[in-house]
């Protein structure tokens, strides 16, 4: 089984990012209607031009709408969703039931996820939205590997999991503190993100001053690279990255590095050291080994502080000497001039950062910085970590500006021909298991002219590969070229340049097209209407009814008991 590689998309270089460094799948949120607010605002013809351009290319696109909405919202949405279901996007991420039930009224064929705001932690729950109509569930990022297990091993339902980014020390979708501290609800997509905020501890109503963590809520984030096999081992189908707030360069990092661990292929230590450069709290396997409190939440900061480097051991003048972990000498994953360096003492509260401008490598890292960093402000045995780096930056932009280091679409061709007849160019995606569906046939306008003089197999390959490969601007590239002249020896053609580059021009719009083809959807804004009309009529009903049977009987009080534990029972 194939894992699909889902990753998050906030900005149109997002999108670049992800799919030429290789993700299967990539989501993205309904305009005014998803749980990252801050994220750009997108029309509706960007939405429609941002799908197409990944499913060009093979890669199949979420739509996040996974916010609650208010009753009196949903009576205006029908025609809303009719126009974006319109665009044509493999599936809706959902965390509202309601929301749910009217999409399939609007279009019974349109693919919906549960998304994780629901806090889906159990087989019964999964197949409950299975019920419900949804095809994949997106599960709770709070679950081992081991309940991963026993959730697959009791469910058909398609399941997608977090393996990368920041957590929520909540369950996911259900932290209120951002609506209770400052009316920013974050199942409306406006999470304040209380939990990195500082706070006082009280035991027995004393403050507990025996600690010097303040960040008791701040979670470090997840990488599940170890976890990998194990989760294929399960069946889990889809695998997701956290981060639309992220940048570009942060997407095509994480997407590189899981490729390679999907596709088996050995990473590198380049491939590991952005995963921590560019942002992180810290990395774990999150709850994916089970609860580890101490692992998961260190307390002593909440911001992003990149790789860790080492421990100031002295300071002379401009420069400071830093005595490096094992692991950056290791894997050489030494600082470059022009860095972000961040010091920090949070014993005492002290965080310091400033630009690189020059390094020596020796028995201690020596950095050297410009006359505007007071180094008198650093102290020994300061922590000391790398968390920008330009450098690294401008080389990951590579992968999604530079059309040579792009992961593209692989394509087979055959070329046939004869004097006589046109030549004809076939084409189709490399190992596709659907490959006779994607056969795609261009075939020249004129006929092929006898060559005046003799020609040699390997001189119409040449020229037929240099032209048939010239693929750069497009999402494919060559694969294997077959070549099929019928009767060469005797009667060789003359074949042009210009009708190679012709046909592949033609084939490869085709083969686009094609691409770019979809189910037929009955879509219906009316039949939304209906619906919650409907549904409506039967809640009003159902009121009456109640209310009547209310007044019917005499009222009678009732207690409610809060119990704790067993031995309040009894």
């Amino acid at each position: 089984m194939k894992q699909e590689l889902l990753m998050p998309v906030g900005t149109f270089e997002m999108l670049e990012a992800a799919v030429k460094n290789g993700a299967d799948a990539v989501y993205f949120g309904v305009p005014h209607w998803n749980a990252r607010g801050r994220t750009e605002e997108f029309s509706f013809e960007k939405v429609k031009q941002m799908i197409e351009y990944a499913r060009a290319r093979g890669v199949r696109s979420f739509l996040a709408m996974n916010v609650l909405v208010f009753e009196r919202e949903l009576q205006q949405l029908s025609e809303f969703l009719a126009q974006v279901i319109s665009l044509k996007p493999d599936a809706f991420i959902i965390q509202d039931i309601g929301l749910a039930r009217l999409i399939r009224a609007i279009c019974p064929q349109q693919e919906i996820h549960a998304s994780t705001q629901m806090t889906l932690a159990s087989s019964e729950a999964i197949n409950l939205v299975k019920d419900i109509g949804f095809n994949r569930a997106v599960l709770a990022r709070e679950l081992s590997v081991k309940q991963i297990a026993d959730i697959k091993s009791k469910t058909d339902l398609e399941l997608e999991v977090f393996i990368h980014g920041a957590l929520c020390v909540s369950y996911s979708g259900q932290c209120l503190t951002s609506e209770n501290f400052g009316g920013r609800s974050a199942n409306r997509g406006q999470c304040a993100q209380s939990c990195r905020l500082p706070y006082r501890m009280f035991v027995d109503g004393k403050e507990f001053f025996e600690t010097d963590a303040q960040y008791l809520f701040s979670t470090r984030d997840l990488c599940a690279l170890p976890k990998l096999q194990e989760l294929a081992d399960i069946g889990v189908e889809s695998l997701k990255v956290e981060g639309r707030l992220k940048s570009p360069e942060y997407v095509a990092a994480v997407t590189r590095a899981y490729r390679k661990a999907l596709d088996k292929t050995k990473l590198q230590s380049k491939d590991l050291e952005p995963l921590e450069v560019l942002f992180s709290r810290g990395l774990t396997c999150g709850w994916l080994n089970g609860d580890n409190h101490q692992e998961l939440v260190n307390g002593t900061f909440s911001n992003h502080h990149g790789l860790y480097l080492g421990k100031v051991v002295r300071i002379e003048r401009g420069s400071v000497f830093v005595e490096l972990e094992n692991s950056i000498k290791q894997n050489d994953w030494f600082p470059h001039a022009g860095d972000g360096i961040l010091f920090e003492d949070y014993r005492f509260g002290v965080t310091l950062g400033a630009r690189l401008y020059g390094l020596e490598k020796g028995k201690f890292l020596r950095l050297d910085f410009g006359r505007d960093f007071d180094t008198r402000k650093i102290s020994r045995n300061m922590e000391v970590f790398r968390n920008d780096s330009p450098a690294l930056e401008k080389e990951l932009k590579k992968t999604f500006t530079d059309r040579n280091l792009e992961t593209k679409i692989k394509v087979d061709m055959k070329l046939y021909g004869a004097v006589g007849k046109p030549l004809i160019l076939k084409v189709c995606i490399s190992n596709n298991d659907k490959a006779f569906d994607k056969n795609i046939f261009a075939t020249s306008e004129t006929i092929l002219e006898a060559a005046k003089n003799e020609v040699q197999l390997s001189a119409i390959q040449a020229l037929a590969h240099k032209e048939l490969s010239a693929l750069s601007a497009t999402p494919f590239e060559l694969n294997s070229l077959e070549i099929e002249i019928e009767n060469l020896q005797k009667n060789p053609p003359f074949i042009p340049g210009k009708i190679l580059r012709l046909l592949r021009k033609e084939a490869i719009e085709k083969l686009e097209a094609s691409q770019l083809q979809w189910k037929n959807l009955q879509i219906s804004a009316n039949n939304g209407k209906s619906f919650l009309h409907h549904i409506t009529q039967k809640n009003s009903a159902e009121k009456l009814e109640q209310n009547s049977s209310k007044n019917s009987t005499k009222t009678r009080e009732e207690i409610s008991v809060l119990v704790r534990n067993p031995a309040q029972i009894a």
